[in-house]
């Protein structure tokens, strides 16, 4: 499957669609007027290289699956997805983590892990519900003191970063 199908338009009430390990390059910008009742999107293991700010559209997405992509840039457009509670984009080629995620106040788990990262911005410590934070096999090399603020954090992943620092407060 190389790309996502215009006949997805005919199931209205679709909640959940899993497309992963396809050939997929693109997420169409109809794709949330086709099926706007999404909850899961499912797109890991494709040749997506870019999110489009179309799937801000989708108002009760709760799950976005976009790892192993050839994904660089994280818009700013998906704060507006304000029921996410998961969003994978780990094997990617993330170079920075958008000030703008801060703003997904029912964001649980987050993972960044295999990306180009080398900065974590203090922003993330408004994300005040996430108990998963995996940037493991970045190229960070500091945590910044305003994660220790993350009360609900239970599992924080840094493997795989050998010129990390971790300040004494987390």
């Amino acid at each position: 499957l190389t790309v996502i199908p215009d006949s997805l338009a005919q199931l209205a009430h679709l909640q959940t669609l899993e497309l992963s390990h396809n050939q997929i390059t693109a997420i169409p910008d109809s794709l949330a007027q086709q099926v706007p009742q999404l909850q899961i999107l499912g797109l890991h293991r494709n040749q997506i290289t870019a999110i489009p700010d179309s799937l801000a559209q989708f108002a009760q997405l709760q799950v976005l699956e976009l790892s192993g992509n050839q994904i660089t840039v994280v818009p700013d457009s998906l704060a507006q997805l304000a029921q996410l509670r998961f969003l994978g984009l780990s094997h990617n080629q993330i170079a920075a983590i958008p000030d703008s995620l801060s703003q997904l106040a029912q964001l649980r788990h987050l993972s960044l892990f295999d990306n180009r990262i080398t900065a974590i911005p203090d922003s993330l410590a408004r994300l005040a519900q996430l108990q998963v934070l995996d940037l493991s096999d970045t190229q960070i090399t500091s945590i910044p003191e305003s994660l220790a603020t993350l009360e609900n954090l239970t599992h924080l992943f840094l493997h795989g970063n050998p010129n990390l620092g971790i300040p004494p407060e987390v």
